[in-house]
């Protein structure tokens, strides 16, 4: 008796000509893309999926009539276009970051490695080795201010040209895994070049190192990736 009442809800038409069911569910997601946001390390997908549940909640709550809560959605969309326009531009700004050579066998980068030592084993194993074997040629320190956003480290195989650069080590904090480090590090610093290197290669990278690599504009050759730093 109130199947047919039933489907008519549901074959219903409801809010932009989609079924109720659908259109809360919509409003559900945005939701829950903030409360996701919020427990993101990375600030970059911090930003971005805290943005993307705002656009929702704006349009939803717009179409409800509910104009408090589409004000404050639309102002943390704004906020958040901002802070990505922002970091992307601090991507390539030299104000921004700053690199610190120290000795391979500084106090600090031992202390710096030591303290991170788990997560740099799984990104980057061969660097524990070659720290024992004394194969670190030159390390910096990539800085924002007084934090230290990651370390760079680079040994010389004797088999390579002597202006090639072996990456060894290029670790970021998990805060600021979103590339923009990088970017600066072997586009605008200048680091390699004023060492003396005009190449760097990777070699047996990781799997998952690799869209990292290629995003910084390293090339896949053989068993290495190469990128020119002149």
């Amino acid at each position: 008796m109130n199947a047919l009442p039933l489907f008519m809800e549901a074959a219903a038409t409801g809010p932009l000509g989609m079924p109720p069911w659908l259109w809360q569910a919509l409003g559900w997601l945005g939701s829950i893309l903030v409360v996701v946001s919020l427990m993101q390390s990375r600030v970059m997908w911090l930003r971005f999926l805290n943005m993307s549940g705002s656009v929702i909640g704006t349009v939803w709550n717009a179409v409800e009539g509910i104009w408090p809560f589409m004000a404050m959605n639309a102002a943390i969309v704004l906020i958040n276009v901002y802070w990505l326009i922002r970091m992307q531009r601090e991507a390539t700004d030299g104000k921004t970051y700053q690199v610190v050579d120290v000795s391979p066998d500084d106090a600090f980068l031992d202390y710096f490695a030591t303290a991170n030592a788990a997560d740099i084993m799984d990104k980057a194993p061969r660097f524990t080795q070659a720290r024992k074997d004394k194969e670190l040629r030159h390390a910096f320190f990539v800085m924002n201010g007084a934090e230290v956003v990651g370390v760079v480290a680079v040994g010389h195989d004797p088999s390579d040209a002597p202006a090639t650069a072996n990456l060894l080590l290029d670790w970021v904090s998990t805060k600021y895994r979103d590339y923009t480090p990088g970017q600066y590090v072997y586009d605008n610093s200048h680091a390699f070049a004023q060492l003396g290197f005009d190449h760097v290669i990777v070699r047996e990278p990781l799997p998952a190192s690799a869209t990292y690599l290629e995003a910084m504009g390293f090339v896949h050759n053989g068993d290495v990736y190469e990128r020119d730093v002149r």
